[in-house]
C-alpha cells in the first residue's frame, strides 16, 4: 500500500491524463506487465495487449542518437504498431532513459525531432510531455 500523500498525487496526475474514467472508493489499482523485447516473444504479446492498459514504451536515448539509429526506431514503431494494432485506443506514454547521458539540450532536441518523424500523427493515443515541451517523458 502507498502513502496517502503519494496515492493523492498519483491519482490526480492519473486524473490529468484523463486515465481514469472508473475508480473505486479504494483508490487505484493496477498491474503491471513488462513484456519481454526479445524477438522470440512477439508472438505472445498481443494475447496481453488491451485498450483497457495505460502503455509505457521505454527507451534508451542514447540510441537514437548513436549509430544504431535505425534499429532503435525499428525497435519503437514495431511497439507502437503493435499496441495501435491490438488496443488502439489505449494511451501510450514514451519515456525517455540515460538523460544523465545526453549532456546538451541540442540533442534533446534531436532525440525528440526523431522521435516526431516516427510519430507523424500516426499515433495519436501517444501522450506528450506538454510541460517540457517533448513527444515522451
Amino acid at each position: 500500500s502507498l502513502p496517502e500523500e503519494i496515492e493523492a498525487d498519483l491519482m490526480t496526475k492519473f486524473d490529468e491524463l484523463d486515465f481514469l474514467k472508473y475508480r473505486s472508493k479504494d483508490g487505484v489499482s493496477f498491474t503491471i506487465w513488462d513484456y519481454g523485447g526479445q524477438e522470440v516473444f512477439y508472438t505472445l504479446h498481443h494475447l496481453f495487449l488491451t485498450s483497457y492498459g495505460v502503455y509505457l514504451l521505454v527507451f534508451n536515448m542514447r540510441q537514437l542518437l548513436g549509430r544504431s539509429y535505425e534499429k532503435a526506431t525499428e525497435y519503437l514503431n514495431f511497439w507502437l504498431n503493435s499496441v495501435d494494432m491490438h488496443a488502439s485506443n489505449a494511451p501510450i506514454l514514451i519515456v525517455g532513459t540515460m538523460l544523465d547521458h545526453i549532456s546538451t539540450k541540442k540533442k534533446l532536441t534531436v532525440i525528440n525531432n526523431r522521435l516526431k518523424e516516427l510519430l507523424k500523427a500516426k499515433f495519436p493515443q501517444v501522450m506528450t510531455n506538454e510541460q517540457d515541451g517533448l513527444c515522451f517523458f
